[in-house]
C-alpha cells in the first residue's frame, strides 16, 4: 500500500492514515506489560490509500477493526465472528459483505 502524502497550505508534509492496525500495535508496544490482558480494541476510522482506483476499491475507505489480544486464537474468532455477522447483516443490503479474518501474533 502506498502512502497518500502531500504538502499542506503551511508547507508541512502531511500523510493520510492508510490503515488502523499500526495504532493498535503502537499502543501494545508502548504500554508493554502494563496492559492487562485480554486487551479488546474496537475502532472505525476513515483511511486513504494512494493506489489506482478499481471497481470496489476506492482511495478513501473506512476500516472496521475488532481485535482481542492475549487469548488463544480460537477464543478470539468465535465472539468476533458472531458480532461481525450480526452487525453487518443489519446494515448490509441483501447480506452482501465479506469478512476477512487475519490472525497474527503480536
Amino acid at each position: 500500500m502506498q502512502l497518500y502524502c502531500f504538502e499542506d497550505r503551511g508547507n508541512r508534509r502531511v500523510a493520510l492514515r492508510p490503515e488502523l492496525t499500526p495504532s493498535l500495535a503502537r499502543l501494545v508496544i508502548q504500554k508493554g506489560k502494563s496492559v492487562s490482558l485480554p486487551l479488546k480494541w474496537f475502532a472505525v476510522g476513515q483511511c486513504w490509500r494512494y493506489e489506482r482506483m478499481t471497481r470496489g476499491r476506492r482511495r478513501e475507505h473506512y476500516q472496521w477493526n475488532m481485535d482481542i489480544i492475549g487469548v488463544p486464537e480460537v477464543m478470539v474468532c468465535l465472539p468476533n465472528l458472531s458480532l461481525w455477522k450480526d452487525s453487518l447483516s443489519s446494515i448490509a443490503p441483501n447480506n452482501h459483505y465479506t469478512i476477512k479474518l487475519l490472525t497474527n501474533p503480536v
